[in-house]
């Protein structure tokens, strides 16, 4: 090895005339959002009476495709991650209502089901 400054390695750097490359986020940026979107979410449902309705009916309106995607690459034990799976849930009920009952009624033979949930009728 010979000695000298031109043998260390350096940190590279960008030059002032190379262009700005976009990339994905940082998972850990795209993950913070997540569970920040939806604590705000769910800190707006309690927040006061009537908020829940309004933000169903927001989803119903306008949709929550936005959210919704983010939400959807977070683990199933996760606030956001549940809350993307009741998204997917009541969107699959309100397109098709019968099919979506008719697959809960198959399931319900073999698998025991709690028959409350909180705003769904039977």
């Amino acid at each position: 090895m010979t000695e000298g400054r031109s043998e260390r390695h350096r940190r590279p750097h960008l030059r002032p005339d190379m262009p700005d490359l976009l990339g994905d986020p940082d998972p850990a940026d795209r993950t913070a959002a997540a569970h920040a979107t939806a604590a705000a979410v769910l800190q707006a449902a309690r927040s006061e009476p009537g908020t829940a309705p309004r933000l169903l009916d927001l989803a119903d309106r306008v949709g929550l495709d936005e959210m919704a995607e983010l939400w959807r690459g977070s683990g199933s034990d996760t606030l956001p991650g549940t809350l993307w799976s009741l998204y997917l849930l009541r969107s699959w009920v309100h397109r098709n209502g019968a099919e979506a009952a008719r697959v809960f009624a198959v399931g319900e033979r073999v698998a025991e089901v709690s028959t409350a949930v909180a705003g769904v009728a039977h």
